[in-house]
């Protein structure tokens, strides 16, 4: 497959990203999960929506009872074959994919920086979870 080099810095994001969720879940996700932020006013929940041999769809959404400029809802695509994470739906918009014109209604990075922004919870969460463990 022949990779442009406009493609190639998403590319290397989403593999980055299915990495890092494949270490926080260790390969394997329940229907659903959650975690509490350092300052337990947050709720993180992860919930699987679907899943097949090949793809899955995951949804994390962020309560922050304190703050609501801190809650989210984050929607990504698994592709298992490819080892790929990508961000399909953040706060309820679907943004257009990489390949498609964009439209006038929507930044031409927009999709690029929701996949940088779940990049950074997944850092985050990561660090919760080592956090949080017994020691």
């Amino acid at each position: 497959m022949k990779i442009l080099p406009k493609t190639l810095p998403h590319l290397k994001l989403c593999a980055a990203n299915y990495s890092q969720l494949m270490q926080i879940f260790g390969g394997k996700f329940l229907d659903k999960s959650s975690f509490r932020g350092l300052d337990d006013l947050a709720l993180i929940t992860v919930t699987k929506v679907f899943e097949s041999e090949h793809t899955a769809s995951l949804e994390f959404k962020q309560v922050d009872q304190k703050n609501k400029l801190n809650s989210f809802l984050l929607r990504i695509c698994l592709y298992k074959d490819a080892k790929l994470a990508e961000v399909t739906s953040y706060q309820g918009e679907k943004p257009m994919p990489f390949y498609f014109k964009k439209t006038h209604a929507q930044s031409s990075d927009e999709h690029a920086q929701q996949n940088l922004f779940f990049a950074e919870f997944l850092e985050n969460l990561k660090t919760l979870q080592f956090l949080q463990k017994p020691q």
